[in-house]
């Protein structure tokens, strides 16, 4: 879920977890939002503010596998070229992902460059669709209770967890009919004396 919020946080919130130069793990401190202002002037910039999260739970600390945060210092290394040949005219904020001219990239841009991509792709996910599949899938592995997604999607209460960003799936429903066909069964057997 880094690239929904990534573009509000900055390189000194993300720590990179190495032992003897290899990186094995890594994290990304989510605690601000990036939002947009009204123009003063039709068709002129939009400002930028940096706020607080919308929520406490949303200031959160994600955990990053270890070829992300790998894929993210190539990413970096590539904006510190960009930053030499711009010199001055550079506008080092410290955003981890920016504009061309190192200026932060407002949050809609995401949205709107993967609904790009996806569209040449043939990808029928939306962006935000990513956010559902990432919590069903998380909440289908068995290896997390909901609590975990909760924290992981940054949600105030649990119920939002579970209204919004959980679906029962084929199995699960499956899981279901068995289940209540087994006590319907029971329940309608004669009982033994």
């Amino acid at each position: 879920m880094l690239v929904s919020t990534g573009s509000t946080e900055k390189w000194q919130r993300l720590d990179e977890g190495a032992i003897t130069g290899t990186i094995i793990k890594g994290r990304l401190h989510i605690g601000h939002a990036l939002i947009a202002g009204k123009n003063s002037k039709k068709g002129g910039p939009v400002p930028l503010y940096r706020t607080a999260t919308k929520t406490r739970n949303s200031d959160r600390h994600l955990p990053l596998p270890a070829d992300y945060c790998k894929e993210l210092l190539v990413y970096r290394h590539k904006e510190i070229e960009t930053r030499l040949m711009f010199g001055d005219t550079w506008h080092d904020e410290g955003y981890i992902f920016t504009k061309w001219d190192g200026s932060p990239l407002p949050p809609y841009n995401f949205s709107s460059y993967f609904s790009t991509l996806r569209r040449k792709l043939g990808v029928g996910s939306t962006f935000h669709m990513l956010r559902h599949d990432m919590a069903s899938r998380m909440k289908g592995s068995r290896r997390f209770d909901l609590k975990d997604v909760q924290a992981q999607l940054g949600h105030s209460t649990i119920q939002i967890t579970m209204d919004i960003y959980t679906h029962i799936d084929d199995a699960q429903k499956e899981n279901v009919k068995d289940w209540l066909q087994d006590d319907m069964e029971k329940l309608l057997a004669p009982k033994q004396k």
